[in-house]
């Protein structure tokens, strides 16, 4: 009489083949999560850096500077991620994706100065906003 004896290869191998096909939905999902982490640092930074240039330009108005000297300053500092431009009735709209856009709009009324600043992007508005000043 022949007895048989199955071999349990088989069923190894088909455990083995899902533990890897698990494995490889879990690193799939893993690299998604990291990569939406890395975005959300990108646009972290630039809403830190909008913000310190929109805080700075303020400053600057408040303390006398002009609006023209202000965007003539950050277009001599421009270092690939600010570009300042003074909008008077057309819209600027930035070109290259990642530069960061400070709008300045200076208007005066009942004898105080008013400067506002938009910053952003093509794709998002950082900050918005106003520095007053006595008009002089």
């Amino acid at each position: 009489m022949n007895i048989k004896t199955h071999s349990k290869s088989g069923i190894f191998l088909i455990e083995l083949l899902i533990i890897i096909a698990v494995f490889a939905v879990c690193s799939a999902i893993c690299l998604q999560v990291l990569t939406m982490a890395d975005n959300e640092l990108l646009h972290s930074e630039k809403l830190t850096t909008a913000t310190n240039a929109a805080i700075d330009m303020a400053e600057c108005f408040k303390s006398g500077e002009s609006a023209d000297s202000i965007v003539e300053r950050y277009m001599m500092n421009y270092d690939g991620t600010i570009f300042a431009t003074q909008r008077h009735s057309e819209s600027v709209n930035p070109t290259f994706r990642g530069v960061i856009i400070a709008e300045l709009i200076q208007h005066s009324e009942n004898g105080i100065d008013y400067l506002d600043i938009t910053v952003k992007d093509g794709d998002y508005e950082y900050i918005k906003i106003t520095a007053a000043r006595l008009g002089g």
